[in-house]
């Protein structure tokens, strides 16, 4: 019984039948209980649970293993970049980001604010882009209309400042060419660059190194939500070896991330290629396939 209704069909089945307000929708009762059952004898029955149980155990087995996979692959890329970093130091020097880079915190408005509409960029775009995602940003209305330093511009990186969860602190991203008005939230920082002596890109590849989060994420202040401010920002001492070297760097961090990227989609497709098989296989069990 529990194994047919963990089919997809059931619960699409439901959604179909849910009735109620908005927001409150609901299976009825009566639904339940009307469901009809494929009951074959009990014999029959045991055999198709011993086949599922030792299914499942494999295919969760096989997630596992492939889930630690994925996770193996991201570490290594960060334990990579994370080593280049500190021997660039080494070798370089540092500087204060403060002496490279100028910030700005992101726009405050509410539903009720009446003004200009634009782009928006907010905690939820990061995830794990490198590049912002700028066709896909929601739109806000501001109060009055967006001052000039506070447009984004091509290169410019914007922070993750506050949030509930410290782990999101410090999530970096470059800004890519655009061609809407666009501006950020008041839970980011915006950070440009004021130096010809640090590519963007550069600076944003080690501002999402494991080095500087954990130091961004240190530096947050607040209990409930903690929030990085910009003199964290600015006293982060980022390894600064010569412009043409800071290229290179970046070519062969970009190949890497390329590999680690390859590699996770791998898993990811295996990933749902183990839930298709699962869904595969209950369908057989209780259309007499198995």
């Amino acid at each position: 019984l529990y194994y047919f209704l963990s089919r997809d069909d059931f619960r699409t089945e439901g959604a179909e039948r849910m009735s109620g307000a908005v927001g409150h929708k609901r299976v009825s009762k009566d639904f339940i209980e009307q469901y009809r059952i494929p009951l074959p004898p009990l014999p029959e029955q045991h055999r198709i649970v011993a086949i599922l149980d030792q299914a499942f155990e494999s295919i969760a087995t096989a997630k596992a293993n492939t889930e630690r996979s994925l996770r193996m692959a991201r570490e290594v890329f960060e334990a990579h970049t994370s080593t280049r970093f500190h021997a660039i130091a080494a070798q370089h020097g540092t500087r204060s980001l403060g002496d490279l880079a100028a910030f700005r915190n992101g726009l405050n408005f509410t539903k009720q604010s009446k003004g200009q509409s634009i782009r928006i960029l907010g905690v939820a775009d990061f995830k794990d882009h490198d590049w912002a995602p700028m066709d896909s940003l929601e739109e806000a209305i501001l109060d009055g209309v967006l001052a000039e330093e506070d447009k984004l511009r091509v290169d410019d990186i914007v922070v993750v400042r506050s949030n509930g969860n410290p782990a999101l602190i410090g999530r970096s991203m470059l800004i890519a060419p655009h061609d809407e008005v666009a501006s950020h939230s008041g839970f980011t920082i915006r950070v440009r660059t004021t130096s010809v002596q640090i590519v963007p890109e550069y600076l944003c590849r080690y501002l999402k190194s494991g080095a500087a989060r954990e130091l961004m994420i240190a530096g947050g202040t607040g209990t409930s939500i903690r929030s990085l401010n910009q003199g964290t920002l600015g006293g982060l001492e980022v390894p600064l070896p010569p412009v043409a070297a800071q290229k290179l760097h970046l070519d062969g961090i970009r190949e890497l991330k390329a590999e680690a990227s390859r590699l996770e989609d791998v898993y990811r497709r295996k990933l749902t290629a183990l839930e298709e098989l699962r869904t595969s296989l209950l369908h057989q069990a209780f259309h007499g396939d198995l």
